[in-house]
């Protein structure tokens, strides 16, 4: 995981004198936007992987309940041309891309053990989950309202015809096969975005210890904590929470957004995506947060190790 340098925003390797003709990798952005909130004394930090519809400043205040609920850290995401991210427009790579970022930097930078990580994705969110957990064995990997695959969902939205004429996508129903972590799959049969019979065959499809919860109520973009059995129960009753670790975290300085003035606007950004607005560096959010709880950027470069381990399945 990269160090505290600007970078190129650049993978692609030094030009040869061959006669081939040179391939021009797209341009990378230069950091991975995420928001990291933390709990005292927390022993798990939770990856979230965000659904279509958010973005990190839309899910701060679902994260900011969820850190107290369960008293956990959390670290979420962002895609690529989500929210205050560069490097759109976003597709299945550059998402899973990013997920594997941040879950290198949980590991190689924050150092944090396997057995202390839960990985938690939503609707699209789902798919970079289960790639990340097909190569990480985790304390946990959370499903919220999973599709089987993108041409599985077009199928029961437009038909098999019309589906075969789109390109797959985020073939979960295959690679959950693979993932060796406990699962927890939540999905509401009043789900009309995602059909609920998606997340039921996922989970029939997994081979590790494994939770099936559907509520008949919840639907899509329901609020999983207005009801304890959505969410809350299960993550209880399924994995050791709340637990404590007394090692003391540490986040190197360098992981934050720059003070207002550097990087092109982006504290401008920060304040624009946040709301409530909370201001960078400077004074306290809501009630008694401490200070890592601001929305920061992780600035580190995406490394080629992360983007051959986001690649490497066809």
């Amino acid at each position: 995981a990269g160090g505290s340098g600007s970078g190129s925003g650049s993978c692609g390797g030094s030009s040869s004198s061959s006669s081939r003709p040179e391939r021009v990798e797209p341009r990378r952005p230069s950091c991975v936007p995420c928001l990291f909130l933390e709990y005292p004394s927390a022993r798990f930090v939770v990856l979230y992987i965000h659904s279509n519809a958010e973005d990190l400043g839309r899910c701060r205040p679902f994260l900011t309940s969820f850190r107290s609920q369960f008293q956990v850290h959390v670290l979420a995401v962002e895609y690529p041309g989500y929210g205050i991210a560069s490097g759109g427009p976003c597709d299945e790579h550059r998402a899973t891309e990013n997920a594997f970022a941040a879950m290198r930097f949980i590991r190689e930078v924050l150092r944090w053990p396997l057995d202390s990580i839960l990985v938690l994705g939503r609707s699209i969110g789902c798919g970079p989950a289960i790639r990340v957990a097909t190569k990480y064995e985790v304390a946990g990997l959370i499903l919220i309202s999973p599709m089987l695959s993108f041409k599985a969902l077009c199928r029961d939205v437009v038909g098999w015809f019309a589906a075969s004429a789109f390109e797959e996508r985020f073939p979960n129903a295959e690679r959950i096969k693979q993932v060796a972590s406990p699962l927890l799959v939540v999905h509401g049969q009043q789900d009309e975005v995602i059909p609920c019979r998606h997340g039921v065959e996922l989970f029939k499809a997994c081979r590790t210890r494994k939770l099936l919860v559907s509520p008949p109520t919840m639907a899509h973009n329901t609020d999983l904590l207005s009801d304890v059995n959505f969410l809350v129960l299960p993550m209880l009753q399924f994995f050791a929470l709340p637990d404590y670790c007394f090692e003391e975290l540490v986040i190197p300085a360098w992981a934050y957004a720059p003070a207002a003035g550097g990087d092109d606007g982006l504290e401008a950004e920060l304040q624009r995506h946040l709301d409530p607005p909370t201001v960078v560096g400077g004074a306290k959010t809501e009630r008694q947060e401490p200070s890592h709880s601001v929305l920061s950027t992780l600035r580190w470069l995406l490394s080629d190790a992360a983007a051959a381990a986001s690649s490497s399945d066809t």
